[in-house]
């Protein structure tokens, strides 16, 4: 990767009132050098806290307006964490995580020849979470196929934080495991991350350098 001389570089979160999401955000917004745009459904999150006000929060739905195109536009990075992680079906996959993922990616093709774009998707999932994964991995495909050279994918495992309590518990279990030799490697794949230093790697990459989770 090439490293980025940094001044006002404009990174936009779409997805960024998530659990994921925020946790990015809050950590640039301590960095005065990144401009922070979030967009998604929800907009502005309920939060009280100081960093909230470091970024510009626009309400804006990827498959049925316009209002994002502008942004992705004029933006140096665009970070996609569009998504939850359990739907009903593959069909809801598709709506809710493919489809946006591939009108952004098919807006930066066209009209944003310069502006990288992150994907947060996952090295292996469980077998009930099957669609998940074909629905990651469709969305990878179009990455390459449409923005090789500036589409960045990482790989990270459980992303956990204290704010989540019952995902934070399954992360420990998690972790304890790992320390059983018989099952470490077995488990390597799902090691989880705090999201602080997910947060921290996803910083890295912005900045040009390399990251474990590329």
């Amino acid at each position: 990767m090439t490293k980025i001389e940094v001044s006002n570089l404009k990174v936009v979160v779409i997805g960024g009132s998530g659990f994921v999401g925020q946790g990015i955000l809050k950590y640039l917004a301590n960095d005065s050098d990144f401009n922070l745009t979030s967009i998604s459904r929800s907009g502005q999150p309920r939060v009280n806290q100081a960093w909230i006000h470091e970024v510009k929060w626009i309400c804006s739905d990827v498959n049925e307006d316009k209002n994002w195109k502008e942004v992705v536009e004029n933006a140096d990075w665009v970070i996609d964490l569009i998504g939850v992680l359990f739907e009903k079906n593959y069909h809801e996959y598709q709506q809710k995580s493919v489809k946006p993922a591939k009108r952004l990616i098919k807006h930066l093709h066209y009209k944003a020849k310069s502006t990288r774009f992150l994907f947060v998707s996952a090295k292996k999932a469980p077998f009930f979470l099957k669609n998940y994964m074909r629905a990651k991995k469709e969305v990878e495909r179009e990455i390459m196929q449409k923005l090789s050279g500036r589409g960045y994918i990482v790989y990270p495992g459980m992303i956990y934080a204290k704010e989540r309590k019952m995902v934070c518990l399954t992360a420990n279990l998690l972790n304890c495991a790992m320390r059983m030799p018989v099952l470490k490697r077995m488990l390597a794949v799902y090691k989880p991350i705090k999201r602080i230093n997910f947060s921290y790697e996803i910083k890295r990459i912005l900045l040009g350098y390399n990251s474990y989770l590329l």
